[in-house]
């Protein structure tokens, strides 16, 4: 792999710098939503129900992943705690933070508590 690395940089007269300038950025946020455990399957089912209406790619292997072309959300439920876990990866920092406030919001609604955000209507417009 080195030398795959040094010759590119040779064939290319970059520098290493250079190299690792052309690597996109990329933005992370994480999250811990309490659920109790009474609450997980009927939290993790709806989301399932209501991704699977929508527009984004969704992934199930110990979770649920959807992803966009801006971004994507993991939601996963707690083997060990009553919570759930969320991360976030974006463009930029602030859509990291609108997916991870636009699901935190979700989960809520779906446990029946209400818990308005400023960021959930601006969230809710990136994910379209």
């Amino acid at each position: 792999m080195l030398a795959k690395l040094i010759e590119r940089m040779a064939l290319d007269h970059t520098t290493l710098s250079e190299l690792i300038n052309e690597i996109p950025k990329f933005y992370m946020k994480e999250k811990e939503i309490p659920c109790p455990w009474n609450k997980k399957g009927t939290v993790m089912r709806s989301l399932i129900e209501e991704e699977s209406k929508g527009k984004g790619k969704i992934e199930l292997f110990e979770g649920i992943r959807i992803s966009n072309d801006k971004g994507w959300a993991l939601i996963l439920p707690d083997s060990e705690d009553p919570v759930c876990r969320i991360y976030s990866e974006g463009v930029d920092e602030e859509y990291a933070e609108e997916l991870a406030v636009f699901y935190e919001n979700k989960i809520h609604s779906i446990q029946g508590k209400d818990f308005p955000d400023s960021h959930s209507n601006q969230a809710g417009k990136l994910l379209n």
